[in-house]
């Protein structure tokens, strides 16, 4: 009858599991959202990657629109040549909206069939 709206399903991605779907896409980013990404990122982090010289680095968004996305494109490709995956490297991401046509959102969604 209408009285309960479908909610739309949210793009939420943790752990080991996580890390291995956001880290191909780290350098790509900023030329995904280029390319018309129009998604927000609720929250994004990506915890313990490996420095070339030793200790880790961790990196924490909120509340990210797609114009911050497409600017932090650069870091991103800069830290994805940088770092490495380590034993308790673990990426954590969380989009309540994500927009179907948004080139990020079909690219984790490609990620996480290949994954599981």
């Amino acid at each position: 009858k209408g009285w309960i709206a479908p909610r739309k399903e949210g793009i939420s991605l943790s752990g080991r599991a996580g890390a291995e779907t956001l880290f191909p896409l780290l350098r790509r980013i900023g030329s995904l959202y280029q390319r018309g990404g129009k998604t927000t990122v609720d929250n994004m982090d990506l915890l313990d990657m490996l420095l070339p010289g030793g200790g880790l680095l961790r990196i924490s968004l909120t509340d990210v629109p797609p114009d911050s996305m497409k600017a932090l494109g650069e870091l991103f490709e800069v830290i994805s040549g940088l770092v490495k995956i380590g034993d308790s490297t673990e990426a954590y991401l969380d989009i309540t909206d994500p927009q179907e046509d948004c080139p990020f959102v079909k690219e984790l969604k490609k990620g996480k069939k290949e994954e599981g």
